[in-house]
């Protein structure tokens, strides 16, 4: 579900900085969620595509490789104009957020 080889190349094996990463994550994560939410809620497909965008970032930090794939068909369907696949890949996005938040959790208590 995660693959934390990237960010732990990414700051070359330190533990403090991988924990600040990963605690970054756990806390901008609900934000950008929200934020994806209220762009559905209020039919901003091109917020929605943006807010998408950004947080695939993010996950890809953290080698969450399923969690990017729902983001960038979210993405993709919120900038060809097909919100009737947004709302199911928007509960994906939750769903995978959800498992990869707990693992991530956990690996904080082993670093």
């Amino acid at each position: 579900m995660i693959d934390l080889s990237f960010l732990h190349k990414f700051t070359k094996g330190n533990e403090t900085k991988m924990k600040r990463y990963i605690k970054l994550y756990l806390s901008v994560a609900p934000e950008m969620l929200q934020k994806m939410g209220q762009n559905i809620q209020q039919q901003d497909w091109k917020g929605l595509a943006v807010n998408a965008h950004s947080f695939k970032s993010q996950v890809e930090y953290m080698g969450i490789h399923a969690l990017k794939a729902v983001l960038i068909n979210l993405e993709k369907s919120a900038k060809s104009g097909e919100p009737q696949h947004v709302v199911p890949l928007f509960k994906e996005v939750i769903q995978l957020h959800q498992q990869a938040k707990e693992l991530l959790k956990r690996e904080l208590a082993t670093l």
